[in-house]
C-alpha cells in the first residue's frame, strides 16, 4: 500500500529572504524518456542551439524585463511545442547547476546544453541571491503566459466538448488527459488536470467561478458566458453523463493530488499532503532530550527555524484560567459548555502571542481531561484552532466551531488561504510567538498522524481536516488503465470500502445522485485553500 510520505525529486523554488509564496509548486510526474515528434524536432533543435550558445548572466546580476527577450525564431520555436519563454529562462537557472528535471520535456531540453551537467547532489540552496531573486522575477512575468496557454487549449477544444458530453470518461480513458504543455501551464499554477477538466462542465452551463484562476481561464476563451453562481441551477442543466463525469473527475483528483506531491528532503523534515495541491512539512527539532515538531505549508520557515528559540520552561495549564472559573467548569454538567468556559476565560494575550509553547504548554488541563474524551475531541487541534479564531478566522470544522464559536470574543472574518506565511489576507496581523506556536502545535499534531496512518495515502487541509484515500485502476474499453481514488473522511468510512474493487466504486458514485448543497461545501473547504 502506498505510503503518504514519498521521496521524489522535486522542482520548488523557495523566494529570497522574504517568500515569494506563488513560487512553491510541486512536480507532476509524467512519462520518462521523452522524444519530441518528428514534426516538432526542428523547435527543439532551436531550442536546444539557443541555450547552448546563451551567454549567462543569472549569477551575475539581477534581471530585468528586457534582459529575458529571445530570438524571434526561439519564440515561435517555444509557441509551437506550447512552453513560454520565461519557463525556459526560469528553469534555466535550476539547470546550470545540473538539476535532473522531472519533467522530461525540460530534462530533454537542457540535456542538449554542452554546459549541462546533471548532479544528483543538487540543492536549491546552491542559487546565490541573484539566481533566487531572479527566479521569482521571471516567475510573475510567467503566469500570464500559463493562463494564456490552458485557456487556448479549452478555445481550440471546443467542438470536441459536444461529444464528450455524451460520452462516460470511464469508457473513453483519453478524456482523462490534457496535452503535456498545457499540464505543465496548470503545475505552474497548482491545478491538476482532472479538476480544470471537471470545472470545464460547469463553465459550459455558464457557472460563475468564486475561484480567481479558474474564473480568468475560461473567461479567456469565446464560449464562456457566467451565467450563475449557484451550483444547484447550473446542475439542472446537466445531463446524466456529465454528472457521471464530474463524479469520475473528482475521483482522478484525488490521485492527483497525491502524486504532486514529490520532494527530496532534509532526514529531519517530511512532508504530508495537503488538499490545495501543496504540502505540509514538518521539522523535526530536538529539545532537552525531547522532539518538537515545528510545521508549515511553505518549506523556507521549517528549514529556517532557530532552534535556541525554545526552552524547557514548565506551564501549568490547569491555571490558564482563574480559580473562580475552574469552579465554574468543574460544575458545568454539559460537557462542550465546560470548554467553551475554558476558552472564553483563558488567558491568551500574554501567553499565547508572547511566550513560545513546549510540550508543556500543548497538554489540556486535568479538568477537561473527561469532556475532552467524551467529545472524542483533538486537543491539539483546537488549540492550534483557537489561534485562527482569535484572528477571526471561518470555521469549516463543525466541532471545532461549536466551542470557539460560542466565545464572546469570536468574530469570523476571513478564509484561510495558501498565499501568506499568515493564511491570512495580508492585513491581518500575527505575532511572532502566535505564528511560531501555531506551527508548533500544527507540527506536533500532523507528526501523530503521520504515525498513525504512516500505510495509508490521506491528505489534510488547512483546518486540519484528514481525507483517506482508496486508490484502485479502472479500465476502458480500449484495454488501457488509469488510477482513480476514492475519498473517506473518516479512518471508518475508508476501512468499510478498503477491500473493495475500484470498478464496483466507480459503480457506487456514478449511480449516486448529485447532492449540489454538498459540492458547494466541498468546494468551499477547497476555495479555502487559496
Amino acid at each position: 500500500m502506498k505510503t503518504i510520505i514519498i521521496t521524489k525529486s522535486y522542482q520548488v523554488f523557495l523566494g529570497w529572504l522574504v517568500l515569494f509564496p506563488m513560487l512553491l509548486f510541486p512536480v507532476q510526474v509524467w512519462g520518462q524518456g521523452f522524444q519530441p515528434p518528428p514534426s516538432q524536432e526542428e523547435n527543439f533543435n532551436k531550442i536546444s542551439e539557443y541555450l547552448d550558445n546563451k551567454d549567462y548572466q543569472g549569477r551575475k546580476r539581477r534581471y530585468r524585463k528586457e534582459d529575458l527577450a529571445v530570438p524571434v525564431e526561439v519564440d515561435r520555436a517555444l509557441s509551437r511545442i506550447g512552453l513560454s519563454h520565461y519557463a525556459i529562462l526560469r528553469n534555466e537557472l535550476f539547470a546550470r547547476h545540473g538539476y535532473k528535471f522531472k519533467n522530461p520535456i525540460f530534462q530533454y531540453i537542457y540535456k542538449q546544453a554542452s554546459w549541462y551537467k546533471p548532479d544528483p547532489s543538487f540543492k536549491f540552496t546552491s542559487l546565490n541571491r541573484n539566481e533566487r531573486f531572479n527566479a521569482g522575477f521571471i516567475k510573475k512575468l510567467e503566469a500570464s503566459f500559463d493562463y494564456e496557454n490552458i485557456a487556448k487549449y479549452f478555445y481550440n477544444n471546443n467542438v470536441g466538448y459536444g461529444f464528450k458530453r455524451e460520452k462516460l470518461f470511464s469508457e473513453n480513458l483519453k478524456f482523462f488527459v490534457v496535452p503535456e504543455t498545457v499540464k505543465i501551464s496548470l503545475n505552474h499554477l497548482k491545478i491538476t488536470p482532472a479538476r480544470i477538466l471537471r470545472n470545464e462542465i460547469f463553465a459550459r452551463h455558464g457557472y460563475i467561478f468564486n475561484d480567481a484562476k479558474l474564473r480568468k481561464i475560461f473567461s479567456a476563451t469565446k464560449w464562456y458566458e457566467g451565467k450563475t453562481r449557484s451550483v444547484r441551477e447550473v446542475s439542472r442543466d446537466f445531463n446524466e453523463k456529465e454528472l457521471a463525469n464530474i463524479k469520475l473527475l473528482r475521483m482522478r483528483e484525488w490521485v492527483e493530488i497525491l502524486d504532486s506531491v514529490n520532494f527530496t528532503l532534509p532526514e529531519d523534515v517530511i512532508s504530508i499532503p495537503a488538499l490545495g495541491y501543496s504540502a505540509l512539512f514538518i521539522r523535526k527539532i530536538p529539545n532537552n532530550g525531547k522532539t518538537l515538531h515545528y510545521s508549515s505549508h511553505l518549506l523556507w520557515p521549517v528549514l529556517n527555524v532557530k532552534k535556541e528559540q525554545f526552552d524547557d520552561h514548565r506551564t501549568d495549564t490547569d491555571a490558564l484560567v482563574s480559580p473562580r472559573v475552574v469552579k465554574r467548569i468543574r460544575k458545568e454538567a454539559n460537557h462542550r459548555k465546560k470548554l467553551v468556559l475554558y476558552f472564553q476565560h483563558k488567558k491568551y494575550k500574554g501567553y499565547t502571542d508572547t511566550l513560545i509553547f513546549n510540550h508543556s504548554d500543548m497538554k489540556p488541563p486535568s479538568y477537561l481531561a473527561r469532556a475532552i474524551k467524551r467529545l472524542k475531541i483533538n486537543w491539539l487541534i483546537l488549540l492550534r484552532k483557537e489561534i485562527h479564531a482569535r484572528k477571526g478566522a471561518k470555521f469549516t470544522d463543525k466541532k471545532s466551531f461549536s466551542i470557539l464559536g460560542a466565545t464572546s470574543w469570536y468574530r469570523p472574518r476571513y478564509n484561510l488561504i495558501l498565499s501568506t506565511v499568515t493564511r491570512f489576507p495580508k492585513k491581518v496581523k500575527f505575532k511572532r510567538a502566535e505564528l511560531i506556536n501555531f506551527s508548533l502545535i500544527e507540527g506536533e499534531e500532523l507528526q501523530e498522524k503521520h504515525r498513525k496512518y504512516r500505510d495509508i495515502p490521506f491528505l489534510v487541509d488547512l483546518s486540519g481536516n484528514t481525507y483517506f484515500i482508496k486508490m484502485g485502476n479502472i479500465f476502458g474499453y480500449d484495454e488501457k488503465s488509469i488510477k482513480l481514488g476514492r475519498m473517506e473522511p473518516s479512518l471508518e468510512a475508508f476501512r468499510s470500502i478498503e477491500n473493495k474493487e475500484m470498478s464496483e466504486l466507480v459503480a457506487q458514485e456514478i449511480g449516486a445522485i448529485f447532492n449540489a448543497a454538498k459540492y458547494e461545501q466541498e468546494e468551499e473547504i477547497r476555495g479555502a485553500e487559496g
